[in-house]
C-alpha cells in the first residue's frame, strides 16, 4: 500500500481519508473552533492511523486551553511508529497542566528523533516546563530537538531538569528560545550543564536575551561550548543581560575550542561589556580556523569588530552588520567602514 502525506484543515477532510496509509499528517486547526465534541471526533479519527510516523499540529494564537491540548495529545504514544512530533501550539491559554500532559505523552514515545515544540507566549510556569523536560530525558534518540518557551512565566529554576541530563548521545541539533523571561545564573548553569553533555552536537541555537543572569552564567556557557568540539554551527543571542567583561572573557575562552565551528550569529550588545571585553571577543574569533561566516548584532558605538586581530583575520569571509537597534545613523556608518577593513573578506551585508 502507498504511504501518503497529507495536510488536513477540517475534520471532514480527515474522515473521507483511508487513514491506515497516512505515514505523515499536519494538522492545520488554525481556523477551526473545535467543541469537545469534534475534537473527540478527531482523535478517533487519528487513531485509525496506525502507520503515523509523523504529526504536526498546529494551533496558534487560538485560545486553546489546556483539556483541549490534552485530547489532542493524549494518544500519542499509541503510534509505536511515531519519530517525528512537531506542535505549534504559540499564544493560547496552556498552563503547566497542558504542559504536564505533553512530558507525559512525550515520555512514552520512545522512538521519537524529530521534536518541535513552539510553546512562546503561554501561561507556563517552572513546574510546566521541568515536566517537559524531564520527559524528554527519556526519548534517547532524539537527533533534532526544538523548544521554544520565550514569554511565558519561568525563571532559573525551570531549567534545572536540563542539568540531569543523561540520555542525549543522539542529539545533533539543538534550538533553545527561552528570551524575555526571568532566567537567573543558576537556571543558565543548569542548562549549560545539560547542554555540556550533548557532545555530538553540530549546530546549536541559544536565544536567552532579555533574562537576569551575569558573568557566572556566561562562564558556564563557556565551559559548556569548550565540550562541544564538533559544533560547526551555532547562534547565540544573549543580549541585554549582565554579563560584563568577566563574563564575556570566560565565554570567548569556551568558544575558542569550537575549532569546527564554520557559521557564527553573535548578538551579546547591552550587556556592560567594555572595550576591553569586545577585543576578547575579536581575539576569540578571529582564533576560530573554520569560522567563513559571522552575523553580528549592534546597538550602539560597541567596538566590536575593530581590533587589529580582527581586521587581519584570514578566515572570515561573509559577514552581516545587523544594525537594526543602532539608532544612531554615525555608528551605523561608523561600522560599515570599519568591516570593510576586514582583509579576506569577500562579502558585506548590513541592514
Amino acid at each position: 500500500m502507498e504511504q501518503k502525506s497529507i495536510q488536513f484543515t477540517n475534520l471532514d477532510d480527515l474522515v473521507q481519508t483511508e487513514k491506515s496509509a497516512l505515514f505523515k499528517i499536519e494538522l492545520d486547526l488554525n481556523m477551526n473552533n473545535m467543541n469537545a465534541q469534534q475534537l473527540n471526533d478527531l482523535q478517533s479519527q487519528l487513531q485509525q492511523c496506525t502507520e503515523l510516523q509523523s504529526l504536526i499540529i498546529k494551533n496558534q494564537y487560538f485560545n486553546l486551553e489546556d483539556n483541549q491540548l490534552k485530547v489532542l495529545i493524549e494518544n500519542l504514544p499509541k503510534f509505536k511508529n511515531l519519530n517525528s512530533l512537531k506542535l505549534f501550539i504559540q499564544g493560547n491559554k496552556i498552563t503547566d497542566e497542558g504542559a504536564d500532559q505533553i512530558g507525559l505523552a512525550l515520555s512514552n514515545c520512545q522512538q521519537l528523533k524529530t521534536v518541535y515544540l513552539q510553546l512562546e507566549n503561554n501561561q507556563i510556569s517552572n513546574n510546566g516546563v521541568k515536566s517537559i523536560l524531564s520527559a524528554l530525558n527519556n526519548c534517547s534518540l532524539i537527533e533534532s530537538l526544538e523548544l521554544l518557551i520565550s514569554l511565558n512565566q519561568i525563571n532559573g529554576e525551570a531549567l534545572e531538569e536540563m542539568s540531569l541530563w543523561k540520555n542525549c548521545n543522539s542529539l545533533t541539533y539543538l534550538k533553545l528560545n527561552a528570551y524575555s523571561n526571568q532566567i537567573c545564573e543558576k537556571g543558565v548553569i543548569s542548562m549549560a550543564t545539560g547542554i555540556g553533555k550533548c557532545t555530538l552536537l553540530t549546530s546549536l541555537v541559544l536565544s536567552i536575551f532579555e533574562n537576569r543572569f551575569g558573568e557566572e552564567g556566561a562562564s558556564a556557557l563557556g565551559q559548556c561550548l569548550s565540550k562541544l568540539k564538533n559544533l560547526t554551527s551555532l547562534i547565540l543571542y544573549i543580549d541585554a543581560n549582565n554579563i560584563g567583561d568577566k563574563g564575556i572573557s570566560d565565554l570567548c575562552i569556551g568558544l575558542s575550542s569550537c575549532i569546527q565551528l564554520q557559521n557564527l550569529k553573535l548578538s551579546i550588545y547591552n550587556n556592560n561589556i567594555t572595550d576591553e571585553g569586545y577585543l576578547k571577543v575579536d581575539q576569540c574569533l578571529s582564533s576560530l580556523p573554520k569560522l567563513s561566516q559571522l552575523e553580528c548584532f549592534f546597538s550602539g558605538s560597541e567596538k566590536l569588530l575593530k581590533s587589529r586581530e580582527l581586521l587581519n583575520c584570514r578566515n572570515i569571509r561573509v559577514l552581516f552588520l545587523c544594525l537594526y537597534y543602532c539608532d544612531d545613523e554615525k555608528n551605523k556608518k561608523e561600522h560599515i567602514k570599519n568591516a570593510r577593513k576586514i582583509k579576506r573578506l569577500v562579502e558585506l551585508k548590513s541592514n
